[in-house]
């Protein structure tokens, strides 16, 4: 399985919500960060010089992301199931 990368901002806003009260199991499955890594940020990373607008846009645009990867791969699903129907319709006339 191919690692995933993450930048900095985004490793050290996960360590921010983590130290104000956003469990460790939320972060993982919402971001899709392993248990592992988000463990090894938390050692390794200071928030001090990250602020909550910070950190929470660099989270929104993470999601707006997903979002988008997820809608691009509806799309996908359904112009390939509209040129299946297009094929079967054809094919009756």
């Amino acid at each position: 399985m191919p690692k995933k990368l993450y930048n900095e901002k985004f490793k050290r806003s996960l360590v921010y919500l983590y130290h104000h009260g956003t469990s460790k199991n939320k972060l993982c499955t919402d971001f899709g960060v392993s248990m592992a890594s988000l463990a090894r940020w938390i050692k390794s990373y200071n928030t001090e010089n990250i602020d909550l607008n910070e950190a929470s846009s660099i989270l929104q645009m993470y999601e707006l992301k997903k979002q988008k990867a997820l809608l691009e791969e509806e799309i996908s699903i359904l112009s390939e199931a509209i040129t299946l129907f297009n094929l079967e319709t054809s094919v009756e006339n």
